[in-house]
């Protein structure tokens, strides 16, 4: 990952040792990131409601609860990645998060120089999650109606369309009632 690829991220660090919570910020900024950190839950809440973060990292042990209980409560919106940070003796916390939807955990005590390479990971797991996200919309979008041997889709042109995804024969598209109906060109009329 390169040093620079961090640049333009907004990261809150959520992390009630204040010493970690420093360190983890200057190596995180950097790499160019705009770092915002917070030592309670109710500090993280706060942020999260006035500012917009594109990944979090969030210690499970916290004075006022437990880090997961923000991704239980969907406190964080769906653009922000999570990365749990735990102790050793702490693997349970950092299974129930991503069980939660945390996108990685770090187990601490790590090395700052691990921080863009999970960061990195994370990202490429929300694009492969919104490239799966939109993959399905398109195949939901694509039939909308049966009626015997026709069927409705959006989006398609009227001419001799190539073979159905799902049948996979050769298809005529036609125009019924403004909705685009294909029919298999195997079949009578």
């Amino acid at each position: 990952m390169a040093m620079d690829s961090l640049a333009g991220l907004g990261i809150l660090v959520v992390e009630d040792e204040p010493l970690l919570r420093k360190q983890l910020a200057a190596s995180l900024e950097k790499l160019g990131p705009d770092v915002t950190g917070a030592g309670t839950l109710s500090a993280a809440r706060q942020l999260l409601a006035d500012l917009s973060f594109d990944f979090a990292l969030v210690d499970v042990n916290l004075p006022d609860g437990r880090g997961p209980d923000l991704l239980q409560e969907k406190v964080f919106p769906s653009q922000t990645g999570v990365i749990i940070m735990t102790a050793n003796g702490a693997v349970a916390g950092a299974v129930e998060a991503m069980r939660l939807g945390a996108l990685d955990y770090l187990m601490k005590p790590f090395d700052p120089l691990e921080l863009p390479l999970v960061i990195g990971r994370a990202r490429r797991a929300k694009q492969t999650s919104r490239a799966e996200e939109h993959r399905r919309e398109e195949q939901d979008n694509l039939t909308v109606a049966v009626s015997g041997d026709w069927v409705g889709c959006r989006g398609l042109r009227l001419g001799t369309l190539p073979h159905h995804r799902t049948c996979g024969f050769p298809h005529t598209a036609v125009e019924r009632g403004g909705l685009v109906t294909r029919r298999p060109q195997g079949l009578m009329a």
